[in-house]
């Protein structure tokens, strides 16, 4: 594994961006794709758009699939990845509260199964797992700076 001081090549690195049509991931995704890595788009297009990938949308390969229906360890088996950024969950926070088992099942199980499908494989790549600002209820102050204390829940 490359260490900070190592230089890493995304250069034919086969990379798969699940939730990659969002607003976070599409920017990954163009920036991927502009170092030469080979990207894969997971993502339902539910809230994330295939127009915030219109500028890479020929150099992709996009899959329109929910995280809470793949099954990892087959999808990985077919379609192998050196990297894989998690960045599909649902941060807004009224269907959360409309219905709690829809972000149970999108943010918590679906990244549980993908965890396990990773471990019982003995995978050998690269997972970056993000999260929202969400999960810290609503800002005292914008920007919000690291040492902020949470706000209120939504």
């Amino acid at each position: 594994m490359a260490t900070m001081t190592e230089e890493f090549s995304w250069t034919g690195k086969s990379v798969l961006v699940a939730g990659g049509a969002g607003f976070i991931g599409s920017h990954l995704v163009e920036l991927l794709v502009a170092a030469d890595a080979r990207v894969t788009v997971l993502d339902t297009l539910a809230s994330g758009r295939r127009d915030n990938l219109v500028s890479v949308s020929d150099s992709i390969t996009l899959t329109q699939q929910d995280i809470r229906r793949v099954a990892w360890t087959q999808y990985l088996s077919t379609h192998p990845a050196d990297v894989i950024f998690h960045l599909a969950a649902n941060a807004y926070v009224p269907p959360s509260v409309a219905c709690p088992s829809f972000d149970f099942e999108t943010n918590c199980v679906a990244t549980f199964r993908l965890l396990e499908a990773l471990r019982t494989m003995q995978w050998p790549g690269r997972l970056v797992f993000a999260s929202s600002a969400a999960v810290y209820g609503n800002a005292v102050r914008v920007p919000v700076a690291v040492g902020d204390e949470p706000g209120e829940a939504p």
